[in-house]
């Protein structure tokens, strides 16, 4: 009998302890033909080129208002954000808004942001942009140096213009001293 309250007691608290929880759904992919996708050819590249480009541009505009709207043109509705350090990515334009632009912040004063493309490889369905940027920026009275590296995944759009989908970006060592 004895031998058998060790198991009374463990079918006990099985029956008392929380259900699991069910899998999350994974996200929803939309499946490509990949026979629809084509090379990239010279006038998406050169499109994307100035994307990337438009994105520093954005960020060298007079007062967060002008900032935000140049660059949320530039982002899917669903595109996805991995800051450097760590952070955890954000997804949508409103919580990249809300990242960058929080209505409750002081406006944070870029002098310089510059960005050197080094790849651009894809197809007319998928391209990645790598390269790596510069910046100084001045936030709550604190100057800040940047110089760090970058991923961007651009789709294009409805219209054929190609956005912004995903973007990761990091320090260089010795930026995080």
């Amino acid at each position: 009998m004895k031998h058998l309250a060790p198991l009374a007691l463990l079918s006990a608290l099985a029956a008392c302890s929380a259900p699991e929880a069910p899998e999350a759904e994974p996200a929803a992919v939309e499946v490509v033909d990949a026979d629809a996708c084509l090379p990239l050819e010279a006038a998406d590249k050169a499109a994307l080129r100035q994307l990337d480009q438009d994105y520093g541009a954005a960020w060298l505009l007079e007062g967060s208002e002008a900032q935000s709207e140049a660059l949320m043109k530039l982002f899917a509705e669903d595109a996805v954000i991995i800051p450097g350090a760590g952070a955890e990515p954000l997804e949508g334009r409103d919580a990249l808004e809300d990242f960058w632009f929080h209505e409750d912040s002081p406006p944070t004063i870029v002098n310089h942001f510059e960005r050197a493309t080094a790849s651009i490889e894809g197809t007319s369905c998928l391209a990645a942009i790598t390269g790596r940027s510069s910046a100084q920026w001045e936030y709550e009275g604190e100057t800040t140096d940047y110089d760090g590296n970058y991923m961007i995944l651009a789709a294009q759009a409805a219209d054929g213009s190609w956005q912004i989908g995903r973007m990761i970006w990091n320090s260089r060592p010795g930026d995080d001293e």
